[in-house]
């Protein structure tokens, strides 16, 4: 009877230890599986915000939260004048400009035009600079004619003798003053053979982001387009200038000088100030310019018929 008392003694300390763990183990299982459930709520968060479901479905949920800006600068910037700041965020005109001659580029005049008008930019915003030899040329007024009635581009400037970059940069940044272009506008600056590509076909937009991101500069690298098997054809009306000059060249337009480059700063906002030469930028101290890291891609359609010619006429005035 004893030893019986005894056995049922220790039966039910052991029932009793077990009763412990077992309580104690549904405790830790239903910590871990909590554990578990709040992962899987994080990790269902984050296919949220990638737009993406756990079994790769579209979800449409909340949207994403809101991303910092990818680089972190100056916001405005002060006049050098005193007259005020300028907030750098705020939506900007986006002005073009683009120097044609009237003797040599009277065929790729009009496609250059409409490539960039295909692009989104408005005439009212377009500053060409027209030359010419002579003053009163009749290629001079048959391309002064084809920009303000067909384009209805009414800033057209014009100017004739002997070519030089010197005369033609200051052609043009009086031409900027008077336009009244401002230091928080975009300038977008351009030769008459370049042909831009930009993602999405909309230059505005593409700048527009830009500028939310505090960039101010964007740049690109030349493809020389060359006609079928290497050819120099020449310009004709129809069709694109991208299928008159299917091949594409890595831009050996950069070894024609020792100071030749394969890319250039093809749009800036109005407090930076370019080079002369039109392809890069001076640096003063006064800003902290930003510069958008990715190249576009420019189309350099310099290697058509009259370019023999062009170059021979540079030779001699040089």
């Amino acid at each position: 009877y004893k030893n019986k008392k005894k056995n049922k003694t220790m039966l039910l300390e052991i029932a009793s230890s077990f009763r412990f763990f077992g309580l104690f183990f549904v405790c830790m299982m239903t910590v871990t599986l909590q554990q578990l459930l709040l992962h899987a709520t994080d990790f269902s968060n984050t296919c949220c915000s990638l737009g993406m479901n756990n079994d790769n479905s579209t979800l449409v949920s909340r949207p994403p939260p809101p991303s910092p800006p990818a680089v972190i600068v100056n916001t405005s910037y002060t006049k050098p004048d005193g007259t005020g700041r300028v907030d750098l965020q705020a939506t900007a005109r986006v002005w073009s400009q683009i120097s044609f001659s009237a003797e040599y580029d009277q065929a790729l005049l009009p496609h250059t035009v409409q490539h960039y008008l295909n692009l989104g930019l408005d005439p009212r915003y377009m500053l060409i600079v027209l030359h010419h030899t002579q003053e009163d040329a009749p290629g001079l007024r048959m391309a002064h004619r084809l920009l303000t009635t067909r384009f209805r581009i009414s800033h057209v400037r014009t100017w004739h003798g002997n070519f030089t970059s010197e005369q033609n940069f200051a052609e043009k940044l009086e031409q900027r003053a008077a336009a009244g272009v401002d230091d928080c506008d975009w300038m977008i600056k351009l030769d008459s053979d370049e042909l831009l590509r930009v993602p999405g076909n909309d230059l505005i937009s593409f700048l527009q982001g830009l500028s939310v991101q505090n960039f101010d500069q964007v740049s690109s690298h030349w493809v020389d387009r060359v006609g079928p098997h290497g050819r120099i054809p020449d310009i004709r009306p129809q069709p694109s200038l991208s299928e008159q000059f299917p091949v594409g060249c890595q831009s050996f337009s950069a070894n024609a000088g020792a100071d030749a480059k394969s890319f250039k700063v093809f749009a800036f906002r109005g407090y930076l100030q370019e080079k002369r030469s039109g392809h890069s930028l001076d640096r003063p101290s006064r800003y902290n310019s930003c510069r958008y890291p990715v190249r576009l891609v420019m189309d350099h359609f310099k290697w058509s018929a009259p370019v023999v010619s062009k170059l021979r006429r540079r030779m001699e005035h040089y």
